[in-house]
């Protein structure tokens, strides 16, 4: 009898829109505009109204947008700091 276990197998998964939107840190629109009009995502058909996407693919695509955000430098979205308000005097209680 062997003493090693192998690891369990892991199936293939289809994400469905929801679920690959909040992955991919977008909405509908951006992901429907650049994602799948681009043909960067292959949605698939998976019954009447229903569409998804294999996993493995989407952890790829999110491997390469980090790679291309590595490459261009960005390692994050620098925002200039919010706008300051002016601290109210108290009113004279004269």
């Amino acid at each position: 009898m062997s003493t090693t276990q192998s690891e369990p197998r892991r199936g293939r998964r289809l994400l469905r829109p929801k679920e690959i939107w909040k992955r991919l840190g977008c909405g509908r629109t951006k992901f429907y505009l650049d994602y799948v009009n681009t043909g960067r995502v292959n949605l698939i058909d998976i019954g009447p109204g229903s569409v998804g996407a294999p996993e493995d693919e989407i952890d790829a695509l999110i491997n390469e947008i980090i790679e291309t955000a590595r490459l261009k430098g960005r390692t994050g979205i620098r925002r200039p700091p919010g706008r300051v308000r002016a601290k109210q005097s108290a009113p004279d209680p004269t």
